[in-house]
């Protein structure tokens, strides 16, 4: 049995014809995984090929790109960058930013290093369409992933909170 440093680990681009069911995978995996922070998220059996297809007619729009990880020749995550999305309130003369929609690895796969490879090869790719800035939003609960983010070199720009109004604890509490 070889060791994980023994395995080859690569990244390349997603080929729709050998990786969507995979990747189909995957999506659930994530979407189950935010589903857990968030239980108003569908399920991700439920949203994986039509999220898939959104996102692919989303690179194609604005200059974005899939990349799968392998290792030891099976995709054990992928990541989707947009290299060139509208800003709704353009600041300094800035109409477009990059974004990182989607960050996977599998459990299996995790501790190797695949996520720096991935995040790597999305800034390189937009930073080759000439992005200025890239963001990527993440769940406040996945320490994890924050931690990654900001080993990586980003930093936290906003947080954004949410109020239930719908909530009996909140009705009983207002005045």
């Amino acid at each position: 049995m070889r060791s994980f440093n023994e395995v080859e680990m690569r990244i390349r681009e997603f080929s729709p014809e050998l990786d969507s069911d995979v990747v189909r995978t995957c999506i659930c995996e994530l979407q189950d995984f935010g589903r857990a922070q968030d239980a108003r998220m569908p399920p991700g059996r439920q949203i994986s090929s039509r999220y898939l297809a959104d996102l692919q007619e989303k690179c194609a729009m604005w200059k974005g790109a899939i990349f799968v990880a392998e290792s030891g020749g099976q995709v054990v995550g992928f990541i989707s960058v947009l290299a060139a999305v509208p800003v709704a309130e353009p600041l300094d003369g800035v109409t477009e930013e990059a974004r990182v929609v989607d960050l996977y690895v599998a459990d299996s796969a995790r501790g190797l290093g695949l996520g720096k490879m991935l995040m790597t090869r999305a800034v390189s790719f937009v930073a080759s369409h000439s992005a200025r800035w890239l963001r990527v939003s993440v769940f406040a609960q996945n320490t994890s992933a924050l931690e990654m983010y900001k080993k990586f070199g980003f930093s936290e720009l906003e947080l954004s909170l949410e109020l239930d109004l719908k909530s009996q604890r909140l009705a009983q509490e207002t005045p």
